[in-house]
């Protein structure tokens, strides 16, 4: 009767969980903002169809991007923990990483910004706040790039130079951050500046109720990206002093973090009205009310919650719809 070998013990690494196990939960982080970002752009397609094509193409690149992404992040995590389970060398591949990870994340982020640099020229008239947007953005992609670089000439994260690595990243998520402040700020400040007083608009609050709601999504996607890269720059720190990879975990989900603010601010437009006669969806198209100004007014009719006013925001060559079909839960 044969007997089979003993097989040597498996050992690991007592920093085993450092080293594999922000990938992972960064690969999971990921696909959760993958599907919330999936369904802001279902919602974005079937509601603002009139939005400039500049716009519509941008949110088709960044989920074409946020795509590429989890394909080759799901094939990366497919290597580590099935294909080559194990392996601690394989832990330690770079691989396609220095692609999904921070070329796709760099550029995600930099269109997201030229696209909000884009919206405060046409909101300010000033180029100024445009060009310290523009240039803090392109220190970022820059630092990007030249991370990227050099960790697909390294080939493995044992080989990376520390010191350069780190001065690289730090930068790139110092002045992403800076730019999502600027961005925040500049929105917030002409948004106020541009809508009218109330005297002057009559009684109605209903404009400066849109307004202040684009300024609070403005301020918390502001600072939900801000805070994911400063986040990032610090883990990394944290990381290049105990030779830990925590970074890895906020550094995945920068892609996804962008794209769902960009989404966000998009899709805060959208106004639903609940009451509760029947369980049938209804749309209502919105009739045209005199403009005031540069500012539009739109008033949807309904037989059930009466003439609740959709107001429609119009910056000159803006080409943004700010007053969709209004859409009514009847239950």
């Amino acid at each position: 009767m044969s007997t089979i070998p003993a097989t040597p013990p498996f050992t690991l690494p007592p920093n085993v969980a450092a080293i594999v196990g922000p990938q992972l939960l960064g690969g999971v982080l990921s696909w959760g903002l993958y599907g919330i970002f999936s369904t802001q752009v279902y919602m974005y397609s079937q509601t603002f169809s009139n939005d400039a094509r500049m716009i519509k193409v941008l949110v088709f690149a960044v989920f074409v991007a946020l795509t590429v992404q989890m394909i080759m992040l799901m094939d990366n995590l497919w290597r580590v923990y099935a294909a080559g389970f194990g392996d601690l060398a394989s832990f330690d591949l770079v691989d396609t990483t220095w692609f999904s990870v921070i070329v796709i994340e760099g550029i995600v982020a930099f269109a997201v910004q030229s696209f909000y640099a884009w919206r405060i020229s046409i909101i300010s008239g000033k180029k100024l706040p445009t060009v310290l947007i523009m240039l803090a953005a392109l220190v970022s992609i820059v630092a990007a790039m030249i991370s990227a670089g050099h960790s697909e000439l390294a080939r493995l994260d044992s080989r990376l130079d520390v010191r350069s690595m780190v001065f690289e990243t730090n930068v790139w998520q110092a002045s992403s951050a800076t730019c999502d402040v600027i961005i925040a700020v500049c929105m917030i400040y002409y948004l106020k500046k541009r809508v009218p007083d109330k005297e002057e608009l009559g009684a109605s609050t209903a404009i400066h109720n849109v307004v202040n709601k684009i300024i609070r999504i403005t301020i918390e996607t502001g600072t939900f990206t801000a805070v994911v890269n400063i986040v990032t720059l610090a883990l990394n720190i944290i990381s290049s002093k105990d030779e830990k990879f925590y970074f890895q975990c906020a550094l995945a989900t920068l892609t996804g973090t962008y794209a769902t603010a960009f989404m966000a601010v998009l899709n805060s437009r959208i106004k639903f009205k609940v009451s509760w006669q029947s369980t049938t969806w209804k749309d209502t198209e919105a009739g045209r009310l005199p403009s005031v100004g540069n500012i539009m007014c739109e008033d949807s009719s309904s037989s059930v919650i009466g003439n609740p006013r959709e107001v429609k925001l119009k910056a000159r060559n803006g080409g943004i719809e700010f007053a969709p079909v209004v859409s009514e839960i009847q239950d």
